[in-house]
């Protein structure tokens, strides 16, 4: 250190690996633009080596920040803690802003960084984080530079960009209720889809946009110490569209990530508008209604869970019944046999109307029967099985002319071409188990009832809207639901105590207030002109009041003898006498 104590310019070498030497001495390391000292090395030089060092990095430091500025962005990267790193050193971190999607960034820089130097390299850091927003969050950016926007589509908007992406259909019922179909093309052309749960980007459903709201978020809420940061955007990568939740994980992360908290299930966004899809035709259909049956429906007011349903999920039928239940849908319990004989009847009606209207020939398929009274699977077209309550086959209009000319019976001979098969096929399970019973020791049967319990069918789940779910609407003028218009004219009774028909049966109606100034009018439909079993009480009408007959009758005037109705007053005498 003679050179130290003469008071001469100390070299300094710095490594490839930041390592910074001081004449051929080890003194600490440079990360970026920050020196860190080498706690070992002490001694009575110790404080005049650093001065030198710090004075002999000001070049490098100058050096560092003409290099930086003119990195490329593949230079730069953002890891998940919000440190911006330059060729894997930290330069700087990022902070919140005033906006979610503009975040602030702050040097992680030595003094010696001064002037035009540390200016250059703050514009360049801020000017590759607005760069990789706008690139990895390019539908959000485009939403908030949108200048073609404006009202109510403005809002929603807006209120999209600071939820980054995802809002619940029901947290801006109102505002989509008041938006026109121009307003809704105009926010469908930035890629924003009005789903039935949810309004949402489905652009932003990957992975790395995924990892990037979810930084954004973390930084305006304080959210790197919140249990489960990080945890949820590795599933969405892994391709997984439903998932079991941990209760130790904030759910908002799985809004972030793309996923809707169900409970014990957590769904892909997307996933459960393709699930809305199946399930709206299925609540929409009606018994005897023209078309094919969906093949979830049931009777127009409840549906089944399909084979369908569980492949987009991704679930169990265990795991289905719990997204369902997440959803606001209640389920209704009945044996499998009565809903595979409910649906097989509704297929075969249909079947026939189509035949009789001229849309194709019916194709009866004869299903032999078990002991266990089990109907026998059909494969489908697609080498799928169909689900367990779903019926046997139905005729097609695109069925080959030869295919359907070998199966179609005569309409004549379908209790012949039906009944020895059955009475057949039940003969032989009857011998059997007959056989069977034979062959079975006394003190097997407790074990042979406990494998029939075993092996009972389980009983299929009707479900049901319970409610509302998140602004969807339920089919119209379905039975037990809003206004009642078959009830005898009464358009304020609602059936909603009774299924449909039955209140018109009982003449029993809803009362209304009754007219202004006429308390104790009676409408049409009511006890007074429609009689009973019309309905109930039409407009106007009061349960309380009675109807015509209870009121006093109006006195007749007296007819003038030269008017011309008093000559058919009489003519009408005679013709009576």
């Amino acid at each position: 250190m003679r050179r130290l104590r003469e008071n001469a310019m100390l070299e300094a070498e710095i490594s490839v690996n930041g390592d910074v030497f001081v004449e051929g001495h080890h003194i600490g390391q440079l990360a970026g633009f920050r020196f860190m000292a080498d706690a070992s090395a002490d001694g009575p030089d110790a404080k005049a080596v650093l001065a030198a060092a710090q004075k002999a990095l000001g070049l490098e430091f100058e050096a560092r920040a003409a290099r930086l500025h003119a990195s490329g962005n593949s230079d730069f990267a953002i890891g998940a803690d919000g440190t911006v790193r330059w060729l894997g050193d930290p330069v700087a971190k990022l902070a919140s802003g005033d906006h979610i999607l503009k975040p602030r960034t702050i040097l992680l820089a030595d003094d010696q960084l001064t002037g035009t130097a540390r200016e250059f390299v703050a514009a360049r850091i801020d000017r590759f984080v607005n760069h990789h927003i706008a690139t990895v969050l390019k539908p959000l950016d485009d939403l908030t530079r949108a200048e073609d926007l404006d009202g109510l589509a403005r809002g929603l908007a807006f209120r999209l960009a600071e939820n980054l992406g995802v809002l619940f259909r029901r947290d801006v019922a109102e505002m989509i209720k008041d938006l026109d179909q121009s307003a809704r093309a105009s926010l469908r052309k930035y890629g924003i889809r009005f789903g039935a749960y949810h309004i949402f980007m489905p652009a932003l459903l990957k992975p790395a946009p995924a990892e990037l709201v979810t930084l954004l978020w973390a930084l305006a809420n304080d959210g790197f110490s919140k249990p489960g940061y990080g945890d949820v955007t590795p599933l969405l990568a892994a391709g997984r569209t439903s998932v079991a939740t941990d209760p130790d994980i904030d759910r908002e992360f799985y809004r972030l990530a793309g996923f809707r908290f169900l409970g014990k299930r957590a769904v892909r966004i997307d996933i459960l508008e393709r699930l809305a899809d199946l399930i709206r035709p299925a609540l929409q259909w009606k018994p005897g209604s023209q078309g094919a049956r969906p093949e979830a429906a049931y009777d127009g007011r409840r549906f089944i869970t399909t084979t369908g349903m569980l492949s987009i999920l991704g679930a169990t039928q265990d795991d289905i019944e719990e997204i369902l239940k997440g959803l606001g849908y209640r389920a209704d319990a009945v044996p499998a046999e009565e809903a595979q004989s409910h649906l097989a009847a509704l297929d075969s009606a249909q079947a026939e109307a189509a035949g009789a209207n001229g849309a194709g020939p019916v194709v009866e398929v004869v299903v032999s029967r078990t002991a266990a009274d089990r109907p026998h699977k059909q494969a489908t077209p697609d080498g799928e099985q169909p689900a367990a309550a779903e019926p046997a086959a139905e005729a097609t209009a695109d069925t080959p002319a030869e295919t359907a000319g070998a199966a179609e019976t005569p309409a004549s001979g379908e209790e012949a071409a039906v009944q020895p098969a059955e009475v057949a096929s039940e003969s032989v399970a009857d011998k059997a188990d007959a056989t069977a019973a034979e062959a079975t020791p006394a003190g097997d049967a407790p074990k042979a009832e406990a494998e029939e319990e075993a092996e009972a069918p389980r009983p299929v789940l009707l479900w049901r809207p319970g409610g509302r779910q998140d602004g969807q609407r339920g089919p119209r003028n379905a039975p037990g639901e809003g206004r009642g218009r078959r009830d005898g004219g009464n358009r304020n009774a609602r059936s909603g105590d009774k299924p449909e028909g039955e209140a018109a049966a009982d003449g029993e109606g809803r009362p209304n207030r009754g007219h202004r100034g006429k308390p104790g009018h009676q409408g049409k439909g009511g006890l007074g002109r429609g009689g009973p079993g019309k309905g109930g009480q039409g407009k106007g009408g009061d349960a309380n009041r009675g109807g015509r007959n209870d009121r006093p009758q109006r006195k007749e005037k007296p007819i003038d003898p030269d008017s011309p109705f008093a000559a058919l007053a009489a003519l009408r005498d005679q013709l009576k006498k």
